[in-house]
């Protein structure tokens, strides 16, 4: 998927969406010494396995920005801050008036900017 080992940004258009993915060299598994790319690459050839288990499911998204061993947060919402291509779930709770929407993954584009994110 990535072909260019060296580029540190990547742009490339998956389902008609283009996406961009950056710092790819970045170290997510230090001991295997496995980047973010490689963990991109695994996504893309696994997409066709992992989809059925996320299909109009919405997602909680623990995010690992620093590698496993860096802190992480969970990232519901992203109103305002994903694409507007991605398909989401509407969301509203009886205690909080506001909407919120979750990502749902349906195709490879979706998988992958969730797994951009290090989610």
């Amino acid at each position: 998927m990535l072909s260019n080992p060296k580029d540190e940004t990547q742009v490339r258009e998956i389902n008609g969406h283009k996406l961009k993915f950056t710092n790819l060299g970045k170290i997510y598994w230090p001991k295997e010494k496995i980047t973010k790319r490689d963990m991109l690459n695994y996504y893309y050839q696994m997409a066709p396995c992992i989809l059925p288990y996320l299909k109009d499911r919405p997602q909680s998204m623990n995010r690992h920005p620093d590698g496993i061993y860096g802190e992480h947060f969970y990232y519901k919402d992203i109103t305002g801050k994903a694409p507007e291509w991605l398909d989401t779930y509407l969301y509203r709770s009886k205690e909080d008036i506001r909407d919120r929407h979750y990502l749902v993954a349906r195709d490879d584009a979706s998988l992958l900017y969730m797994a951009s994110l290090a989610a």
